[in-house]
Parts: structure tokens; C-alpha cells; sequence
């Protein structure tokens, strides 16, 4: 793949979902278009952005293996310490309602996480209590959506999970052989998965929301579409309800309408 075929992809992959592919990516551009390939039969480059200008399912077919998903379970632990906490004092206070958007759910490990850390900042007063909680759960590629519905995770992903919660919040069960574990209907019930692209210009979402979860996803967009992200999120985030990003990010140009309360935690003014 060539330099100008390569700045193609990136543009069209940028036009689309937001996604900033800087220089040095080429050879993973190249790998995963090749997938696409090889699936649809088209051996041209040029043939294949023609196609995908044609076939919209295609494009986003492109988008979604372009897309890095990497998580796990109590990913970045100290933003789920600050929820746990924030959660007791709002119920405390009297709070029954909570509404939460894990914004790049990816295979189900964060929003499943907030449901497990939610579950157990309440668990002294859960069954007292009629409380109502949803996650809204949304990831730009179909993929990775089917597979966090399921619920389902091999033995391999779960061996650093604290055995306690692992017996508390899962069922073992055998998938075609290989030993796995499945959430517990209970949590599941509290996520709602839907298919969104954060680059929408509307966002469709009921608010007010307590804490938006849009971590380790800005790391993929330049500064100019990580502030729009952040300024609509804002207009959907409760007074004084949080946004947290991941660890390696941070809002540079927000201060107007967000207070760091520690890293990666944000509330909104």
C-alpha cells in the first residue's frame, strides 16, 4: 500500500467515525484492510474504496476492523474507587434514580464492571431500597456489540478477577468445550447496548446522566473532534455529574465548562 492509497483510507476512515490514523500506521491500516479484502473477493485498492462509497454496510465493516478494542475487567481501577464512592454518597442522600453511559463499551468489560461496582456500593441497602439504575452501553462497531450482549467471557480473561466477585457476579458455564463464564442476569438486566457513533452531531440520549465513562477513546481522535466530543457530552451530564476518561487522557481546552476533581475525573460546572 502506497502512501496516497494509504491517506485514502485515513481519510475516509476519519470522515466517518472521528478516528485520527497518524503516520507510522500503515502497516496496520494495510493488515486490516487486507481482512476486507479477502472477504468481499476485491484484490484493488481502488476498487474497494469505490465499493465501500456504494455499500454502506461495507464501510462500516471497514471501520469496524480498523477500530483497536482492547479492555478488560476493572480496567483502570481508582475511576471505578470514584464511582463505588460517588454512588454511596448520592444514595446516602437520599438518590434512587442513577443513569450512567459507558460511551466506548467495546466487548462489555466496562459497562459489566460498573454494574458489578454499582451492585456492591449498594449492597448493604439493595434489597431496602427500590433503586433505579441503567448503563447505557454504545461502541461504533457492531462486532464487538453482539459480543458484549452474550455476556460471555473465556476462562483466560477472567483469571485477574477477584475470586469473590467472580463467584458473586458470574455462572460458569461450557461453550462448546471451552470453559466460561457468563454474567449474572441480574447485572446484565441494568445495561442497555446500543450502536453509536460518537461523531453524531446530535446525541439522542435521555438525560440528565449522573457519570459518562468516555475512556481510552479520545486517544484515537485529534484535539479539534475530541472537543466537540466532550462539549456535547457535556449538555447531556446532570449538574455536578462526572465525566471520566481513561488514564493516559485529559481536557486541555474545557475548563469553561469542566473541574478536574482528580486525574482522569472531571465534574461539570
Amino acid at each position: 500500500m502506497d502512501n496516497k492509497t494509504f491517506y485514502k483510507f485515513v481519510e475516509i476512515i476519519y470522515k466517518h467515525s472521528g478516528i485520527a490514523l497518524k503516520p507510522g500506521k500503515e502497516a496496520l491500516v494495510q493488515a486490516r484492510v487486507a481482512k476486507r479484502l479477502r472477504a468481499t473477493g476485491i484484490s484493488d485498492y481502488n476498487e474497494y474504496i469505490e465499493f465501500i462509497k456504494k455499500d454502506e454496510d461495507e464501510l462500516w465493516k471497514l471501520i469496524d476492523v480498523a477500530t483497536t478494542n482492547v479492555t478488560h475487567f476493572f480496567r483502570e481501577p481508582k475511576s471505578f474507587d470514584f464511582i463505588q464512592k460517588a454512588v454511596r454518597e448520592w444514595a446516602e442522600n437520599g438518590q434512587r434514580k442513577f443513569r450512567f453511559w459507558s460511551a466506548a463499551s467495546s466487548t462489555g468489560e466496562e459497562p459489566y464492571t460498573l454494574a458489578i461496582v454499582l451492585r456492591e456500593a449498594l449492597r448493604d441497602v439493595w434489597h431496602k431500597m427500590n433503586f433505579d439504575i441503567k448503563i447505557l452501553a454504545t461502541d461504533i462497531s457492531d462486532t464487538v456489540l453482539k459480543q458484549a450482549m452474550k455476556g460471555e467471557y473465556p476462562e483466560e480473561k477472567m483469571k485477574k478477577m477477584d475470586k469473590k466477585i467472580l463467584n458473586q457476579h458470574f455462572c460458569c458455564v461450557n461453550n462448546n468445550g471451552m470453559k466460561c463464564y457468563k454474567i449474572n442476569q441480574e447485572l446484565k438486566n441494568m445495561i442497555v447496548y446500543r450502536k453509536f457513533n460518537l461523531m453524531e452531531d446530535n446525541y439522542p440520549l435521555k438525560g440528565p446522566i449522573d457519570i459518562v465513562l468516555c475512556r481510552n477513546v479520545m486517544i484515537y481522535f485529534d484535539n479539534p473532534t475530541r472537543s466537540q466530543i466532550v462539549r456535547k457530552i457535556h449538555g447531556i451530564i446532570r449538574s455536578d455529574g462526572f465525566l471520566i476518561l481513561g488514564n493516559a487522557e485529559t481536557l486541555t481546552t474545557e475548563g469553561d465548562i469542566y473541574k478536574s476533581v482528580q486525574p482522569s475525573v472531571y465534574r461539570k460546572k
